[in-house]
């Protein structure tokens, strides 16, 4: 069964509000794919990127991934970042999981103060769904999963490899290891050998059981740098994440 997640959840009070309608582009990037395990799909998940507009005199963007899966590797869930123009973090938001058992996650990131924000109703250190805590003393800018492939995608020709580059997930700073960046080629949505850009690099931090460190991202050779496919190693085999067809 496939499980709708509902949408992300707004705070009132002392934090930054994001989304003014009237000032988004109109023609936003919208990127289709799905995931297979051992030859079996499990999962389709869904870009989008926004075109850049302004917000307190900054350039920002708004990035959203929506995941729908089911079978034994459920995992589901909507995903939202607001960044600069460098896909750095100001926001970010998770739903997770069924209506009845929905996990959320909340991370405002004020650099100015040197501050983060987390609210949530599952990560330790927070109680309830209306606690939130700080991560003080921040001293780096910081990239979700997803930004951080919109960050590759527009930087990987400047990139020195082998380089760690900040994140921060799982409520708490870590990094991810590009190792190397080189030519070679892979499938494109037609079936026809495509030249692309190969990213290899690690995640040397837990996301959930059974997945393991290394992964490949196949960005296409031209002007357009479209993330093809991404191959995420699992204890038993791995992950491969491609365009759809349709």
């Amino acid at each position: 069964m496939i499980v709708l997640v509902a949408p992300f959840h707004i705070l009132s009070g002392p934090y930054p509000a994001f989304g003014d309608e009237s000032q988004k582009g109109t023609t936003p990037l919208i990127l289709a794919y799905e995931a297979t395990y051992a030859g079996y799909k499990f999962a389709e998940i869904d870009f989008t990127e926004s075109n850049p507009y302004q917000h307190e005199g900054n350039t920002v963007r708004e990035l959203e991934c929506r995941v729908e899966s089911s079978g034994i590797l459920n995992v589901s869930g909507f995903y939202r970042s607001i960044v600069k123009d460098d896909y750095t973090l100001l926001y970010f938001s998770s739903d997770e999981g069924s209506t009845q058992n929905k996990k959320f996650v909340q991370y405002w990131f004020d650099y100015d103060r040197d501050i983060i924000r987390i609210k949530s109703n599952h990560v330790t250190g927070i109680d309830t769904s209306t606690a939130h805590r700080e991560i003080k003393n921040v001293d780096q800018r910081y990239f979700d999963s997803i930004s951080l492939i919109f960050r590759i995608r527009d930087s990987y020709d400047t990139l020195a490899v082998p380089i760690y580059v900040p994140v921060f997930v799982n409520s708490r700073p870590d990094s991810v290891l590009i190792e190397s960046i080189s030519p070679g080629e892979t499938t494109g949505r037609d079936g026809k050998t495509v030249s692309a850009t190969i990213i290899k690099g690690s995640i040397p931090f837990e996301t959930f059981p059974g997945l393991g460190e290394n992964f490949e991202i196949y960005m296409s050779d031209d002007d357009f740098r479209i993330p093809l496919k991404a191959m995420i190693e699992m204890t038993l085999g791995y992950i491969e994440i491609k365009l759809r067809a349709n």
